[in-house]
């Protein structure tokens, strides 16, 4: 009797074991960063692993200065990037003396690409505005505009 009940006992450990793995494995993720952001240090350097929370939850509840990893469709490749959550939905962002405004605050250096945003951008619904920088090139106003369902997961350590 005994010995039956550690069996089950071993087979209980085993099947918590394998739902604990399951669990962190969808909803968490390491992600090498294999490129070096320059308007993203000292949070961020290449060559450093970070643990990204894919769950909705926390894509869903993403504040400003917020770290996410994103992908970005070129015609047939899609690259991975980093970058820090300036606006979000329903947030009014303007351009002003090389300076980024957000709602009427001061709050980042603007790249150059960016003097286009000459009148104030209302910041679309499950969509944030973000800053990065890329090692592949500069990217369009357009692609700072960052669909949530583009998001792959929030950075958890800054």
């Amino acid at each position: 009797m005994l010995e039956r009940l550690q069996i089950w006992l071993w087979y209980a450990l085993l099947l918590g074991l394998f739902l604990s793995a399951y669990a962190v494995t969808t909803n968490f993720s390491l992600t090498l960063v294999d490129s070096d952001f320059r308007l993203m240090r000292p949070t961020i350097d290449g060559g450093n692993v970070q643990v990204l929370d894919r769950r909705r939850s926390a894509i869903r509840s993403l504040e400003r200065d917020d770290v996410i990893c994103f992908q970005v469709r070129e015609r047939d490749d899609t690259e991975r990037i980093f970058g820090r959550v300036l606006a979000t939905p329903r947030s009014t962002v303007s351009y002003r003396d090389r300076r980024l405004v957000v709602d009427g605050h001061d709050v980042a250096d603007a790249p150059d690409e960016l003097a286009v945003l000459q009148t104030n951008l209302v910041v679309p619904r499950d969509t944030v505005f973000v800053v990065f920088d890329s090692p592949s090139g500069e990217f369009p106003l357009s692609q700072r505009l960052v669909r949530k369902a583009d998001i792959i997961g929030r950075v958890m350590w800054k």
